[in-house]
Protein backbone atom coordinates (compact mmCIF):
# COMPACT_ATOMS: atom_id res chain seq x y z
CA UNK A 1 0.00 0.00 0.00
CA UNK A 2 1.45 3.67 -0.88
CA UNK A 3 1.40 6.00 1.76
CA UNK A 4 0.53 9.84 1.08
CA UNK A 5 3.90 11.04 0.39
CA UNK A 6 4.39 8.68 -2.42
CA UNK A 7 1.18 8.74 -3.80
CA UNK A 8 1.49 12.85 -4.20
CA UNK A 9 4.80 12.61 -5.53
CA UNK A 10 3.58 10.32 -8.06
CA UNK A 11 0.55 12.36 -9.18
CA UNK A 12 2.56 15.46 -9.66
CA UNK A 13 5.41 13.55 -11.37
CA UNK A 14 3.14 12.43 -14.21
CA UNK A 15 2.12 15.50 -15.15
CA UNK A 16 4.95 18.28 -16.47
CA UNK A 17 2.82 21.12 -16.08
CA UNK A 18 1.56 20.49 -12.76
CA UNK A 19 5.73 18.96 -11.67
CA UNK A 20 6.59 22.69 -12.80
CA UNK A 21 3.79 24.72 -10.93
CA UNK A 22 4.64 23.16 -7.82
CA UNK A 23 8.57 23.25 -7.90
CA UNK A 24 8.08 26.98 -8.54
CA UNK A 25 5.67 27.41 -5.35
CA UNK A 26 3.00 29.49 -7.24
CA UNK A 27 0.00 27.43 -6.98
CA UNK A 28 -2.04 27.24 -4.00
CA UNK A 29 -1.45 23.97 -2.17
CA UNK A 30 -4.42 23.77 -0.62
CA UNK A 31 -6.98 24.30 -3.39
CA UNK A 32 -4.31 21.30 -5.11
CA UNK A 33 -4.18 19.05 -2.02
CA UNK A 34 -8.53 19.13 -1.99
CA UNK A 35 -8.21 18.75 -5.77
CA UNK A 36 -5.80 15.48 -5.52
CA UNK A 37 -7.52 14.02 -2.53
CA UNK A 38 -9.61 11.48 -4.61
CA UNK A 39 -6.82 10.63 -6.52
CA UNK A 40 -4.47 9.85 -3.22
CA UNK A 41 -7.20 8.01 -2.03
CA UNK A 42 -7.62 5.70 -4.81
CA UNK A 43 -3.68 5.12 -5.05
CA UNK A 44 -3.55 4.68 -1.41
CA UNK A 45 -6.28 3.08 -1.15
CA UNK A 46 -7.87 4.83 2.11
CA UNK A 47 -8.90 8.16 3.08
CA UNK A 48 -6.74 11.28 3.97
CA UNK A 49 -6.84 14.65 4.51
CA UNK A 50 -6.57 17.30 2.51
CA UNK A 51 -4.17 18.80 5.09
CA UNK A 52 -1.54 15.87 4.59
CA UNK A 53 -1.49 16.00 0.97
CA UNK A 54 -0.16 19.27 1.90
CA UNK A 55 2.65 18.13 3.76
CA UNK A 56 3.37 15.93 1.47
CA UNK A 57 3.22 18.79 -0.85
CA UNK A 58 5.52 20.56 1.04
CA UNK A 59 8.12 18.51 1.76
CA UNK A 60 8.32 17.99 -2.52
CA UNK A 61 8.59 21.91 -3.24
CA UNK A 62 12.42 21.24 -2.74
CA UNK A 63 12.76 18.53 -4.22
CA UNK A 64 11.49 18.22 -7.72
CA UNK A 65 13.40 19.29 -10.50
CA UNK A 66 12.40 22.11 -12.20
CA UNK A 67 11.70 22.19 -16.37
CA UNK A 68 14.96 24.19 -16.70
CA UNK A 69 17.05 22.16 -14.13
CA UNK A 70 15.73 18.80 -16.15
CA UNK A 71 16.44 20.22 -19.64
CA UNK A 72 20.21 21.13 -18.50
CA UNK A 73 20.74 17.58 -17.50
CA UNK A 74 19.95 16.10 -20.99
CA UNK A 75 22.50 17.22 -22.72
CA UNK A 76 25.90 16.60 -22.94
CA UNK A 77 26.88 18.73 -25.20
CA UNK A 78 24.33 21.85 -25.60
CA UNK A 79 22.42 22.17 -28.84
CA UNK A 80 24.04 24.34 -31.93
CA UNK A 81 22.12 27.18 -31.89
CA UNK A 82 21.95 29.21 -35.94
CA UNK A 83 20.35 32.47 -35.87
CA UNK A 84 19.55 33.83 -39.46
CA UNK A 85 18.15 37.36 -39.78
CA UNK A 86 16.54 39.90 -42.65
CA UNK A 87 13.89 37.21 -43.92
CA UNK A 88 10.34 37.20 -45.10
CA UNK A 89 7.77 34.74 -45.15
CA UNK A 90 4.98 34.38 -47.54
CA UNK A 91 1.90 31.32 -47.40
CA UNK A 92 0.23 31.10 -50.40
CA UNK A 93 -2.28 28.60 -51.51
CA UNK A 94 -1.52 25.31 -52.99
CA UNK A 95 -1.59 24.89 -56.57
CA UNK A 96 -0.62 22.52 -59.15
CA UNK A 97 1.90 25.55 -60.82
CA UNK A 98 3.83 25.98 -57.53
CA UNK A 99 6.08 23.01 -57.45
CA UNK A 100 7.71 24.39 -60.58
CA UNK A 101 7.79 27.83 -59.19
CA UNK A 102 9.51 26.52 -56.17
CA UNK A 103 12.51 24.34 -58.53
CA UNK A 104 13.15 27.70 -60.18
CA UNK A 105 13.64 29.65 -56.46
CA UNK A 106 15.87 26.88 -55.06
CA UNK A 107 17.83 26.37 -57.75
CA UNK A 108 18.73 30.02 -58.22
CA UNK A 109 19.00 30.62 -54.07
CA UNK A 110 21.65 27.10 -54.52
CA UNK A 111 23.47 29.49 -56.95
CA UNK A 112 24.07 32.69 -55.30
CA UNK A 113 24.85 29.74 -51.61
CA UNK A 114 24.40 32.17 -48.83
CA UNK A 115 21.03 32.31 -49.76
CA UNK A 116 18.62 31.01 -47.45
CA UNK A 117 15.52 29.14 -48.73
CA UNK A 118 13.09 26.59 -46.84
CA UNK A 119 9.15 25.50 -47.74
CA UNK A 120 6.80 24.01 -45.53
CA UNK A 121 4.09 21.75 -47.59
CA UNK A 122 0.22 21.56 -45.81
CA UNK A 123 -2.46 20.20 -47.02
CA UNK A 124 -3.55 23.44 -48.29
CA UNK A 125 -1.10 26.13 -48.16
CA UNK A 126 2.58 26.35 -48.61
CA UNK A 127 5.16 28.65 -46.54
CA UNK A 128 8.01 30.01 -48.22
CA UNK A 129 10.52 31.37 -45.66
CA UNK A 130 13.83 33.14 -47.18
CA UNK A 131 16.28 35.55 -47.49
CA UNK A 132 15.23 39.32 -48.44
CA UNK A 133 18.09 38.33 -51.11
CA UNK A 134 15.12 36.53 -52.88
CA UNK A 135 12.53 38.33 -51.89
CA UNK A 136 11.61 39.99 -55.35
CA UNK A 137 12.54 36.65 -57.31
CA UNK A 138 10.13 34.64 -55.27
CA UNK A 139 7.28 37.53 -55.20
CA UNK A 140 7.81 37.70 -59.23
CA UNK A 141 7.45 33.73 -59.22
CA UNK A 142 4.11 33.98 -57.31
CA UNK A 143 2.65 35.92 -59.27
CA UNK A 144 -0.76 34.41 -59.90
CA UNK A 145 -0.49 32.64 -57.01
CA UNK A 146 -3.22 32.98 -54.01
CA UNK A 147 -1.19 34.92 -51.33
CA UNK A 148 -2.68 34.15 -47.65
CA UNK A 149 -0.04 35.69 -45.23
CA UNK A 150 3.06 38.08 -46.26
CA UNK A 151 5.40 38.91 -43.01
CA UNK A 152 8.77 41.20 -43.43
CA UNK A 153 11.53 41.53 -41.22
CA UNK A 154 11.30 38.31 -39.55
CA UNK A 155 14.63 35.93 -38.27
CA UNK A 156 14.77 32.47 -36.82
CA UNK A 157 16.38 30.38 -34.48
CA UNK A 158 17.97 26.53 -35.58
CA UNK A 159 18.29 24.10 -32.43
CA UNK A 160 20.14 21.75 -34.00
CA UNK A 161 19.70 18.54 -30.62
CA UNK A 162 21.43 15.52 -30.70
CA UNK A 163 19.88 12.34 -31.73
CA UNK A 164 19.71 10.71 -28.92
CA UNK A 165 17.58 13.13 -27.20
CA UNK A 166 14.84 13.89 -29.84
CA UNK A 167 12.46 11.73 -27.92
CA UNK A 168 12.96 13.17 -24.56
CA UNK A 169 9.67 14.45 -22.87
CA UNK A 170 9.59 18.23 -21.58
CA UNK A 171 12.57 20.10 -24.48
CA UNK A 172 10.22 21.52 -26.52
CA UNK A 173 7.78 22.68 -23.93
CA UNK A 174 10.35 24.18 -21.85
CA UNK A 175 12.02 26.09 -24.62
CA UNK A 176 8.13 27.21 -25.49
CA UNK A 177 6.91 28.51 -22.14
CA UNK A 178 10.27 30.53 -21.56
CA UNK A 179 9.48 32.67 -25.01
CA UNK A 180 5.65 32.62 -23.79
CA UNK A 181 6.10 34.17 -20.75
CA UNK A 182 8.33 36.64 -22.01
CA UNK A 183 5.52 37.88 -24.13
CA UNK A 184 7.37 36.55 -27.34
CA UNK A 185 5.43 35.62 -30.23
CA UNK A 186 5.91 32.84 -32.42
CA UNK A 187 5.46 33.56 -35.96
CA UNK A 188 5.98 29.98 -37.34
CA UNK A 189 7.71 26.54 -36.05
CA UNK A 190 9.32 24.00 -38.40
CA UNK A 191 10.59 20.97 -37.12
CA UNK A 192 12.77 18.24 -38.77
CA UNK A 193 13.83 15.19 -36.89
CA UNK A 194 16.74 16.87 -34.68
CA UNK A 195 16.06 20.41 -35.34
CA UNK A 196 13.60 22.82 -34.36
CA UNK A 197 12.99 26.29 -36.50
CA UNK A 198 11.20 29.19 -34.42
CA UNK A 199 10.35 32.25 -36.58
CA UNK A 200 10.08 35.17 -34.69
CA UNK A 201 9.54 39.24 -35.43
CA UNK A 202 13.00 40.98 -35.80
CA UNK A 203 12.57 42.92 -32.63
CA UNK A 204 12.39 39.59 -30.66
CA UNK A 205 15.02 38.10 -32.32
CA UNK A 206 17.99 39.26 -29.28
CA UNK A 207 15.67 38.50 -26.88
CA UNK A 208 14.46 35.21 -28.13
CA UNK A 209 17.83 33.70 -28.22
CA UNK A 210 19.44 35.13 -24.99
CA UNK A 211 16.79 33.26 -22.99
CA UNK A 212 17.07 30.08 -25.08
CA UNK A 213 20.54 30.17 -23.92
CA UNK A 214 19.75 30.27 -20.62
CA UNK A 215 17.99 27.32 -20.72
CA UNK A 216 21.06 24.92 -21.39
CA UNK A 217 23.81 26.57 -19.41
CA UNK A 218 24.88 25.73 -17.20
CA UNK A 219 26.42 22.92 -17.23
CA UNK A 220 25.93 22.09 -21.12
CA UNK A 221 27.40 25.84 -23.38
CA UNK A 222 25.36 25.20 -27.13
CA UNK A 223 27.70 26.27 -29.76
CA UNK A 224 26.91 29.53 -30.87
CA UNK A 225 26.71 30.17 -34.66
CA UNK A 226 25.59 33.21 -35.72
CA UNK A 227 24.38 33.98 -39.34
CA UNK A 228 23.16 37.37 -40.93
CA UNK A 229 21.70 37.22 -43.98
CA UNK A 230 22.00 40.57 -45.68
CA UNK A 231 18.55 43.53 -46.47
CA UNK A 232 17.71 43.62 -49.75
Amino acid sequence: MKSVATAVEQLVNDSPFLKELVSLDIINLSGLARQLKNSVEEETQKEVTAGSIVVALKRLVNKIETGNQFISTIFNVGPELTVRSNLFEVTVKNSSSLIDKQKKLLTYAHRQQSHFVTFTYGLFETTTIASNQVHDMAMGLYQGEQVVSKLDNVSSITIKFSTDIVDSPFIYYSILRTLAWSGISIVEMISTYSELVIVLAQQDIELAFSLIKKLFVPPAAPTQTLVIDGSD
